[in-house]
């Protein structure tokens, strides 16, 4: 009784009785002939041992000596193992001595004495971590004084069913093989015993609390399969049975895993030998030819290509001593040979085309494999190419020039391997590349055929050209082949052929490639690219698009157009084109940048290929943009020889201001550009064009280079700022929010006595004496916005003293508009693109929620007081704020949220509206109703929404026929669908004919997107029937 068992736990603390003493005590019981006395006694037992821990050596020994010997008593066994796991448990090292030999006693015992196959599941686990925590955390040792334990562990192991436990088993077998698999007999029946789970087609049930998946127990049956070298002909054998007779994809996919890993853990020699290799690719080019799943065909090459590539690692040297013909790669190799020259005759044919698939895998898997058939494939093809002609001959062509290309595209995967190794190496194209680039230009230049067939066969010749050109030494051939390729790309370009667009991948890449491999004509191609992209101004848009994308694949493309453009701009200045080489010089830098941005956000970045990012920015601020700038005012940028050059140049500052680092010349670069922006001027109006200027140069720029400047410099930038006011007229809108950008990089990246003078000048001396002037209030209280947005990122405090000034806006029915702008503005998610780190904006980590939960509670509270006619500007302002704060921290505040976003949808302004909608949507899509959050329960979440049901589904019903908005009506529909998938079912069936009646009159729409997304949710809503 719980009494009893308090008074001997009791005992126990006090040290009045020791747990031999119970033991003792307990003895009438525990050797009593009945079997359900004896049970209770060790159900007794336990519950002592489990409650009170043992710590006496000589205690713990004497009762693992007695739960072992009482493993024989089979009515007992199943709490017997549950008080030894709670010993065995309790050890925190490896035993040594007398409690090594009675635990190793206890385990064996369980593995002797236990029918492990007729108790319940979680008994059945007992036994197993028992064997689990000897052979881990215990250290015994099971296998050295005990010969028969392997067949123990058979017996216990036959016949389990139960997932938990066979993945624990599975665990165990490596081990158990590693310590005891001495023959071949014992491991047939190890084999056996796990082999009949293959394959695993465990499905886990829908309410599954285990967390065990089907490729869990995949994996660890993969592992016991290929664990040990005596199991290596068995796994082999059964890999290849389940190949030829299984009909299930996943059985041919989990025998071709099996096959691949026992050569990369046993290698091809030691898995299957010449014999087994013979076997081995007969049955993986049955998969890839005969096969009708492409998954198993692709998985079937992976294979072939990883045995090929160990076969030839594993004979090294013994490729230069002779020792090849007597190799397992050999021997494959001979037999894929022969069958390729039967399936090179018919390349047209799909089973052919199939069969010369493991051609590709030798040539991609490593180089001794692709020595035997690349010379002989591609001579072979070279000659049916010639042979071909006539009307009956095209096909047979055409195959021909596909299979070249991807016989090219291997060879390049394999010197991508082979650079990978070593250095100093051979192309294995380089002894052949020149006899097949001649065929293919020839192909290319004497076409007998016409019309589609031609256009056929020269796209794809001038694939496998592209390939070729960074091989073939003379620079003569890849100048003419240039040339085909460069002619092709302008004829498509002005008859706007549809293929252009794979003609520029291929001359960016064959750029990029040539640039990569260190071809002699590679700077000669670029730059003959890029005159004749410079002189003929109808090529320019599409001819960039090539050279930006060779920009991003290879830095060193990028320096070497550089060269180039600086080059054409010194020899024809400003003069000639001045728009296209500035267009250019500002595509190299904004592809550098975009590459090097990407780098930034992987894990493992090339530092050499950043510092090479670096370098080319570096060279735009201490170089390239200086000289541009030179003998120029900022006046003179308004001149006519200048003005398409405006925008790339405006580009370029941008884009080397976010490249460089501080200290790479970034500072230099501020300051010569400060120099030449607030330099007096003979006016004190801004142009666009020197607008946008500024606007890199203030957006772009480092904190710290601009806190850096000496006083007299800041003054200057104080005067600018001022000069950007008083040039501007307030009842005109600010074209592209230029001016309202460059205040706001200037009030984020400021600081000390130079941010107190300029806020005071721009805020207290000009713009707010304006806010009172109506014909000025709309756009000055949008400066004032993009300034409080600057400031509130940053956490400044000046931030909230605007922020004040809207929250009284509101507060006042005539003038609460100008409130909704200030969180219009601070919500917006669209100027993220100039308030962001790659910006070098000053930006505090979750600012935006922490804005968030601070103006929740006064646009909620304000809401609540406000008049009937300003209740609208509250929802607008509060949908804003909203808009501009992540999903999951308005899930927080979903008890708060949800009854105003219903609120809102009533509004009158349909951009209230829609974004009302939005942010619903965003709720039932990513299932924030129910948040996995311990701030906020998911029931209750749900009960807010529910309790909102009936106003919230004719708000949406009223949305889906708004006709002054097609958005709104499309997305108020979204909501209604996903209404039902997140409210209870009891709460939302009574809504049913009133959704789905209302719903007929969408169906009418006059828009069609609405009328299928009026169809989706009436059918939706229908499918709630009554239960």
């Amino acid at each position: 009784s719980e009494s009893s068992l308090a008074s001997i736990l009791e005992k126990l603390k006090g040290n009045s009785v020791t747990i031999l003493k119970v033991v003792e005590q307990a003895q009438s019981v525990l050797i009593n002939e009945q079997d359900e006395v004896r049970n209770r006694g060790i159900t007794l037992l336990n519950e002592v041992i489990s409650a009170s821990a043992v710590a006496d050596p000589q205690s713990l020994t004497s009762l693992v000596h007695f739960y072992g010997d009482r493993l024989q008593d089979e009515p007992c066994v199943k709490e017997v193992l549950r008080g030894l796991r709670i010993l065995l448990d309790s050890l925190d090292a490896p035993p040594t001595g007398d409690l090594s030999r009675a635990a190793t006693h206890a385990v064996v015992s369980v593995l002797k004495f236990v029918h492990v196959q007729s108790l319940a599941l979680s008994d059945r686990h007992n036994a197993y971590f028992l064997v689990e925590m000897a052979l881990d955390k215990l250290q015994l040792p099971l296998f050295e004084q005990h010969d028969d334990v392997l067949g123990c562990w058979v017996q216990c192991m036959n016949g389990e069913r139960d997932p938990r436990n066979l993945l624990l088993c599975f665990r165990l077998i490596p081990r158990i093989a590693a310590a005891c698999l001495k023959h071949k007999d014992s491991a047939e029946d190890l084999f056996n015993v796990f082999s009949c789970y293959f394959p695993i087609t465990f499905t886990p049930p829908p309410d599954d609390k285990v967390g065990i998946s089907a490729d869990m127990l995949r994996e660890a049956l993969l592992e016991c399969l290929t664990c040990h070298f005596l199991l290596v002909p068995l796994s082999m054998d059964l890999a290849l049975s389940k190949l030829a007779e299984a009909e299930s994809t996943s059985c041919r996919l989990d025998s071709l895993d099996v096959l691949a890993t026992l050569a990369s853990r046993h290698g091809v020699q030691g898995s299957f030998g010449h014999d087994g290799s013979q076997q081995i690719w007969s049955s993986l080019r049955l998969q890839i030819v005969d096969s009708g799943e492409q998954e198993v065909q692709e998985r079937a090459r992976s294979c072939l290509r990883h045995i090929l590539r160990i076969a030839a690692e594993e004979l090294g040297d013994q490729s230069e001593q002779g020792g090849i013909e007597s190799s397992c790669l050999h021997g494959i190799m001979k037999t894929l040979k022969m069958q390729t020259a039967v399936d090179l005759k018919t390349p047209q044919e799909l089973r052919s085309r199939k069969g010369l698939s493991t051609v590709l895998c030798a040539v991609s898997a490593h180089p001794l494999s692709a020595t035997f058939v690349l010379h002989d494939s591609l001579y072979a093809l070279r000659d049916i190419v010639l042979a071909s002609g006539g009307e009956s001959g095209f096909a047979c062509m055409y195959a021909s020039l596909q299979v070249i290309h991807e016989i090219l595209l291997s060879a390049r995967s394999l010197w991508m391997y082979m650079k990978g190794r070593s250095a100093g190496m051979k192309h294995p194209l380089s002894e052949f590349a020149k006899d097949i680039f001649d065929t293919l230009t020839s192909v290319f230049v004497l076409d007998s055929f016409a019309g589609e067939e031609s256009s056929k066969l020269k796209q794809t010749s001038l694939q496998s050209i592209c390939e070729l050109m960074p091989v073939v030494e003379s620079r003569g051939d890849v100048k003419r082949a240039f040339d085909m390729l460069v002619g092709e790309f302008v004829a498509q370009t002005r008859n706007a052929d549809e293929r252009v667009s794979l003609t520029r991948t291929q001359i960016s890449s064959c750029l990029s490639m040539m640039q990569a491999e260190g071809h002699p004509s590679a700077k000669e191609v670029l730059k003959d690219f890029t005159a004749l992209c410079l002189s003929e101004e109808d090529l320019w848009a599409s001819s960039l698009e090539v050279l930006r994308t060779s920009f991003s694949e290879n830095v060193e493309v990028a320096k070497t157009a550089l060269d180039i453009f600086l080059e054409a701009l010194r020899v024809n200045g400003t003069s000639s084109r001045p728009g296209l080489v500035f267009v250019g010089l500002f595509s190299v830098i904004d592809s550098v940048k975009s590459k090097f941005t990407n780098m930034s956000s992987e894990s493992a970045a090339d530092e050499a290929l950043t510092a090479s990012c670096k370098s080319v920015g570096s060279m735009f601020a201490t170089k390239i943009v200086p000289e541009i700038l030179a003998g120029l005012s900022f006046d003179d940028l308004n001149s006519s020889p200048f003005a398409q050059c405006l925008d790339p140049l405006a580009g370029m500052i941008r884009a080397t201001l976010q490249l460089v680092g501080e200290g790479e010349g970034s500072r230099e670069f501020v300051s010569l550009l400060l120099d030449k922006c607030s330099a007096p001027g003979g006016s004190s109006s801004f142009s666009n064009e020197q607008l946008r200027i500024l606007q890199s140069v203030f957006t772009s720029a480092l904190p710290s280079d601009l806190r850096s400047l000496d006083a007299s410099k800041q003054g200057c930038v104080t005067k600018l700022a001022a000069r950007l006011l008083e040039g501007f007229e307030f009842s005109q809108e600010d074209q592209d929010d230029c001016r309202k950008s460059v205040l706001a990089g200037m009030m984020n990246k400021f600081d000390g006595d130079a941010f107190e003078s300029m806020y005071q000048l721009l805020v207290d001396q000009t713009l707010l004496p304006k806010v009172s002037e109506q014909k000025f209030a709309s756009t000055v209280n949008r400066f004032l916005a993009w300034i409080a947005k600057a400031l509130v990122c940053r956490g400044h405090p000046k931030g909230q003293v605007i922020m004040q000034i809207f929250r009284e806006y509101l507060m006042h029915i005539d003038q609460a508009r100008f409130g909704v702008t200030g969180y219009e503005v601070l919500g917006s998610r669209d100027l993220d693109k100039d308030f962001s780190k790659q910006n070098h904006f000053v930006c505090k980590p979750l600012w935006r929620q922490r804005f968030f939960s601070q103006e929740l509670q006064f646009l909620a509270d304000g809401y609540t007081r406000a008049s009937q006619e300003s209740k609208e500007f509250f929802l607008m302002a509060l949908v804003h704020l909203l808009h501009g704060t992540p999903v999951e921290a308005v899930g927080l505040e979903a008890s708060r949220v949800i009854p105003l976003l219903v609120q809102a949808l009533n509004c009158p302004a349909k951009e209230t509206k829609l974004a009302a909608l939005e942010l619903l949507f965003s709720f039932f899509d990513q299932g924030l109703t129910h948040p996995p959050t311990k701030a906020v329960a998911s029931s209750d979440n749900k009960h807010f929404m529910e309790g909102q049901l009936s106003t919230l589904i004719q708000a949406l019903l009223d949305c889906s026929s708004f006709s002054e908005s097609l958005m709104v009506r499309c997305r108020a529909l979204d909501c209604l669908a996903q209404v039902p998938k997140v409210a209870s079912y009891h709460k939302v069936y009574p809504y049913r004919s009133q959704v789905t009646s209302a719903l007929g009159k969408v169906l009418s729409d006059h828009k069609r997107c609405v009328r299928l997304r009026g169809a989706n949710c009436r059918n939706v809503w229908f499918m709630l029937t009554s239960k």
